[in-house]
């Protein structure tokens, strides 16, 4: 799962790097849509387990919380299992 997209970094080597991007802004999915896509997808494929790809998840701070209280609330870990990963960082929760 990506729950944003657009990168806040400047790193030489990457293509979607601020520089090589400038129009591109950064963009967040409410937890609330996330939320409902794994009920969706649960509901139409029986998916249990979610793995969230996206460095922006773990590496922007006001972002993830506001995901890991909607997803407390809505009993995510109590329904299915999720991970998240990130660039230089791992997270299980």
């Amino acid at each position: 799962m990506v729950g944003a997209r657009g990168c806040p970094y400047d790193c030489s080597f990457c293509g979607a790097a601020v520089s090589a991007n400038p129009e591109i802004t950064i963009r967040t999915r409410t937890p609330e849509n996330i939320i409902e896509e794994m009920t969706e997808l649960h509901g139409r494929y029986a998916v249990t387990a979610f793995r969230f790809v996206d460095d922006l998840f773990l590496g922007y701070e006001r972002f993830i919380r506001r995901c890991m209280a909607a997803l407390t609330h809505a009993g995510i870990g109590y329904r299915y299992v999720w991970d998240a990963t990130g660039a230089s960082t791992s997270c299980t929760v």
